[in-house]
């Protein structure tokens, strides 16, 4: 028989969450810029640098064929990336008041 119960929720889960938090505030704007940014850069690249000398792919223009792989993988970057490569916690420097390592 399995137990449905909620664990307790404890001060330190609270920490995690709240660490999380700020390391999310801090990453925002470069994650929405690379999260957008870099599909479009192959976009540009290889659908219209690329799409001249290919045309035509399965009765479809090479960019659609290309933009819907594109948003696939970027999908696929996007949720998966975080789970494999947290983000390290960061050391805090000598300028603002943290001990130097080591």
């Amino acid at each position: 028989r399995l137990d449905w119960t909620l664990p307790r929720l404890r001060r330190g889960a609270l920490a995690v969450w709240r660490r999380n938090l700020l390391v999310w505030r801090r990453l925002l704007g470069p994650a929405i810029l690379m999260n957008f940014g870099e599909p479009l850069i192959y976009l540009l690249g290889f659908g219209l640098g690329l799409g001249v000398f290919v045309g035509q792919v399965a009765d479809l223009p090479y960019i659609a064929f290309l933009a819907s792989g594109i948003v696939a993988s970027s999908a696929m970057t996007t949720t998966g990336l975080p789970s494999i490569c947290p983000v390290p916690p960061t050391t805090p420097s000598p300028a603002s008041g943290g001990s130097p390592p080591g």
